[in-house]
């Protein structure tokens, strides 16, 4: 076992990982060669320039193409699967919508994700700020690498990243011509096709194009058949890239999301009586949906209070099946869509080794309708609905 021994120490593990072959290898030779292990280089843009991911001054996550590929990650949610403190929810506290992720970063984030807040962990793709929460769920096709950055990043990124903030870069197009398909299949009749095609256009002038179709069937169930948490979107983006000489560069970028699909998975698992909206329902709107529960003092001011009443007006134990596995016994129509678009151009111009002048102009355009019963009761308790329509302009020099 030399041969671990002259690695050093912060190779450690990969000298493990490779020993057995090199021990075989230099038992069957008269030289002893020593063995060469390295980590491969990522480089990242965290600092707004391209430089080592090994020497970037910050507390860094970041993915490769490949990363995100083994891991089987295909929208920005699944990255808190692998990042240390990071913790995705890919339905934000009381909505509806399944595209509404709360990004939280060292416990630093924004629950609400209604039109007036913004994100307290900033998402960007290719550099354009998302604005708000709701259609926040990039599907990963196509993608260079993610970078997750902790702590905030105002200096460079703006005011919105005080728990910090999540890059997504996709990939470039290239002077060669190609493509894949990659055709994907799971349990609750998952399939998922994703494909990409790059075309180089002339000289100096590129173009890509990435889809993604994802179809699955939810995995809670209501009485009336619908199934909630299911997927069924379709994503494109497209870019086209010129370099009319070696200082300046052009890239323009369109993405386009559409769902169509259920409303995000809630189970009721316990009830607490003195909830303002399960104490307000028993003690108002229960006796008005059936006079007979209301009772006179010195008594309670409803019969919904006692445990035992097991009346449908009655939001209790006794009138609700609570618990149940998988089961979700909402009346509110579910929804849960979504329709948004983006444009995006960046124009770079290198005076010199020393000086570049970048610029980010984007428009974005968001509509979404989606419905939420969080009681997942037959009682209406707590259901909303919501319905969003946005726009942003961004310009950043």
């Amino acid at each position: 076992m030399q041969i671990i021994k002259q690695i050093s120490p912060a190779l450690a593990v990969i000298g493990l990982v490779m020993s057995y072959g090199q021990a075989a290898q230099a038992q069957g030779s008269t030289t002893s060669a020593e063995p060469k292990a390295y980590i491969d280089e990522i480089v990242v843009t965290a600092r707004k320039r391209a430089e080592s991911l090994q020497d970037t001054p910050i507390s860094i996550t970041a993915f490769t193409a490949k990363a995100l590929e083994d891991r089987q990650i295909v929208n920005v949610g699944q990255i808190a699967e692998f990042t240390p403190n990071l913790t995705i929810n890919t339905s934000a506290a009381f909505s509806g919508s399944s595209s509404t992720p709360a990004i939280f970063l060292r416990g630093v984030g924004q629950v609400d994700f209604s039109l007036n807040t913004d994100p307290g962990v900033g998402l960007y793709l290719d550099g354009v700020y998302i604005s708000r929460a709701v259609g926040g769920l990039i599907d990963l096709v196509d993608i260079e690498r993610v970078e997750v950055l902790r702590g905030p990043q105002g200096t460079l990124f703006g005011r919105n990243t005080i728990g910090g903030a999540v890059s997504v870069t996709s990939k470039a197009p290239t002077d060669e011509f190609g493509g894949r398909v990659k055709l994907t299949t799971g349990s609750d009749n998952r399939i998922q096709l994703q494909g990409l095609l790059n075309i180089p256009l002339g000289e100096n002038l590129a173009s890509r194009i990435a889809l993604n179709y994802h179809k699955r069937d939810g995995y809670v169930d209501r009485p009336d058949g619908v199934s909630l948490g299911d997927d069924n979107s379709f994503s494109a983006r497209g870019t086209v890239a010129y370099a009319p000489s070696d200082n300046l560069s052009f890239v323009f970028s369109g993405d386009y999301t559409t769902e169509r699909e259920q409303s995000a998975p809630f189970i009721l698992t316990a009830i607490d009586p003195a909830a303002s909206f399960v104490g307000f329902h028993n003690a108002v709107i229960a006796p008005m949906i059936d006079p007979s529960l209301a009772l006179l003092p010195p008594g309670p001011p409803s019969a919904c209070f006692i445990p035992t009443t097991a009346n449908p007006a009655c939001f209790n134990a006794a009138s609700v099946s609570v618990g149940v596995p998988g089961i979700n016994q909402g009346t509110l129509p579910s929804m849960s869509n979504l329709d948004v678009y983006g444009l995006s151009l960046t124009t770079e111009y290198n005076f010199n080794d020393n000086i570049t002048l970048k610029s980010i102009t984007a428009y974005r355009d968001l509509d979404s309708l989606s419905s939420n019963e969080a009681d997942s009761a037959p009682v209406a308790i707590n259901s909303t609905s919501d319905s969003f329509i946005y726009n942003q302009f961004s310009q950043e020099i």
